[in-house]
């Protein structure tokens, strides 16, 4: 039975399916190996024969022949166990270095129109246009906002905020970009929110103008009885 095989090591990736069988071994002679295997895996056999210059051989105590040949071969797989195909074909051993402190060149971030459309999840208005528009608000549209005041402005965040005329709208969470507009370059939040100074317990609002940054635990939920005694106030 077939149970060996010379190629040149080029062809090993052939042999990638079979990284994992511990049975299957190469020995590596500069630019050739020799493939040992199990004499019942036909699969390993199956996988070599397509490989270009492939020589197989089987073993007939005491001698190796060539495939199909009466007279033995000159040549012969080394004696020993050889090596995993895994080993061969995954790189070796690395380490990997601390790099040194140093100062890195700033990247400037851009606030520019375009990207996907996105839904708008916060909105900025004026305390009065937000007054007028809960007067008719429903309850459950009420209970959906979360706001944070100051002086006049009012800042809403919601996955459905309301529609209020002159209000500025914006798309995100956490951090909040103009509705219609995208960050250049496009980072994960998590690095976003350090590149613009954001703690962990504030929500960033980029325009064109700046960046705004307000604590979370400035936002309460939106109810008709708050804006009354906002408004009485």
């Amino acid at each position: 039975m077939i149970s060996a095989a010379r190629c040149q090591v080029r062809f090993l990736p052939a042999l990638a399916g079979f990284r994992g069988e511990a049975a299957v071994r190469a020995f590596v002679q500069g630019e050739w190996c020799w493939i040992r295997w199990p004499e019942d895996r036909s699969d390993v056999l199956t996988a070599l024969r397509p490989i270009l210059g492939v020589e197989f051989y089987e073993f007939r105590a005491p001698h190796w022949y060539p495939a199909g040949k009466r007279l033995p071969s000159e040549l012969r797989p080394p004696d020993g166990d050889g090596e995993s195909l895994a080993r061969l074909m995954f790189p070796g051993s690395f380490s990997i270095a601390a790099v040194e402190d140093s100062e890195l060149p700033r990247l400037p971030l851009e606030l520019v129109r375009g990207g996907s459309i996105q839904p708008a999840t916060a909105l900025e208005c004026d305390f009065e246009a937000l007054a007028a528009w809960a007067e008719t608000a429903t309850t459950a549209e009420l209970r959906s906002i979360r706001a944070a005041v100051s002086g006049s402005r009012v800042l809403l965040l919601g996955t459905k905020p309301p529609t209020i005329p002159g209000a500025e709208r914006f798309w995100g969470k956490d951090v909040f970009l103009p509705v219609g507009f995208r960050i250049v370059p496009e980072l994960p939040l998590p690095i976003l929110r350090r590149a613009i100074g954001a703690n962990s317990d504030e929500y960033a609002f980029i325009r064109p103008n700046g960046i705004e940054l307000v604590a979370m635990a400035a936002f309460d939920p939106l109810t008709r009885a708050g804006l009354h005694m906002a408004v009485r106030a």
